[in-house]
């Protein structure tokens, strides 16, 4: 992802000389392909090689695939609905399903997931519609 975003930070037109629009978008790659290397290498990196080498490691976590596909359906459903319900009614569902998903059966309250999504949702519409005076989506709320 680091390269495609580097290599598509060519095509960003300068306006003037010096520093332009594109030093950002390229930092910003740079960043992410030393981060993903990084992560990438990490294993290999630890004390006896790659995980499973030697007697004492446990090798990589499991990957609990359900959590992750409903993680993935509920971006796509938000993505989505983003456009038809609009950000204030579609992003407090999205974030409170994402907590139920994520917070251990035992932990979760939902009451409380429901108040943070509500309070968050109103703080970022607050910021970015009255103070950088930028329209989100507004859905059937027009």
């Amino acid at each position: 992802m680091g390269a495609a975003g580097y290599a598509s930070s060519f095509h960003i037109r300068d306006v003037s000389e010096g520093v332009s629009a594109s030093v950002v978008p390229r930092l910003c790659a740079v960043i992410l392909m030393i981060l993903g290397l990084l992560l990438g290498g990490s294993p290999f990196l630890k004390k006896g090689g790659c995980p499973g080498e030697t007697e004492g490691e446990k090798g990589p976590p499991e990957v609990k695939s359900v959590g992750t596909v409903s993680i993935l359906a509920v971006f796509i459903v938000y993505a989505a609905a983003l456009k038809g319900a609009g950000y204030l009614i579609a992003t407090p569902v999205f974030m409170f399903l994402l907590m139920m998903i994520l917070c251990p059966a035992q932990e979760r309250r939902p009451g409380r997931f429901l108040l943070i999504s509500v309070l968050v949702t109103a703080v970022i519409y607050g910021v970015f519609v009255l103070g950088f005076q930028v329209q989100l989506p507004a859905g059937i709320l027009k």
